[in-house]
């Protein structure tokens, strides 16, 4: 399943978003969290199952006969996000990000859920180079893993948890100044997840996240709710 996932991306880099294994056809290739799955799941069952051969695999493009191995489909799919940036530096949201129904307009808006998807996949395939000794591999991810960790706690910290979306020419989805949607569940959870929320601010975050978010029947996507679609 991996290598035929792995098989969804096009030669830019970008990954279909919807894939139909019945019929062998997709669809759709501006949902920029697509592409940074790949490699957050493919360093997770070597760690499990110790298969590193898996990672001298061929893989075709989505958009052409051309292949290259697992490894560096999964290199190419950081330096995709990489490339597609917006003006803070971070990684882009494209039509969306994780949460489908959350379209910022701009393609070149930016997602802090991708910036930390972003880090806990560098992470990941970081460790998993030095562990096979692609030492220049395992060097370009931990940089470009410290910079996103640099620039979105700069810039997406509003004081107890992190936004969710900053929109191009200025302005942000989520904040303490921003309703509804003041605070949304994903980029909390995956700060942790990627290291990039520690210590203190890890646990201002959680707090938020419980004060803000839990209820008797699990955590809330957000709080306040939307009550409509909101065009803008």
């Amino acid at each position: 399943r991996l290598l035929l996932m792995a098989g969804c991306i096009y030669s830019d880099g970008i990954a279909l978003h919807n894939y139909f294994p019945l019929t062998r056809t997709g669809d759709g290739k501006d949902f920029y969290d697509d592409h940074l799955w790949l490699p957050y799941a493919v360093c997770h069952y070597v760690k499990e199952t110790g298969d590193t051969g898996i990672l001298d695999e061929p893989v075709r493009f989505w958009d052409s006969e051309k292949t290259q191995s697992l490894l560096e489909r999964l290199a190419l799919c950081l330096d995709t996000a990489w490339r597609l940036r917006g003006e803070h530096g971070l990684p882009q949201t494209g039509h969306a990000d994780w949460n489908d129904g959350l379209n910022p307009g701009s393609m070149e808006s930016e997602s802090v859920f991708n910036a930390m998807l972003f880090c806990a996949s560098a992470r990941e395939l970081a460790n998993l180079a030095g562990f096979i000794g692609k030492t220049e591999l395992e060097a370009q991810c931990r940089s470009r893993y410290e910079e996103i960790k640099r620039i979105v706690n700069e810039v997406a910290w509003d004081g107890a948890w992190y936004r969710r979306i900053l929109l191009k020419g200025g302005g942000h989805i989520g904040g303490k100044d921003v309703t509804p949607g003041s605070i949304f569940l994903e980029p909390q959870a995956w700060a942790v997840i990627a290291g990039v929320a520690e210590g203190e601010r890890a646990i201002t975050l959680l707090d938020s996240v419980h004060e803000r978010l839990a209820g008797p029947y699990g955590i809330k996507l957000l709080d306040p709710p939307y009550t409509d679609y909101n065009p803008a």
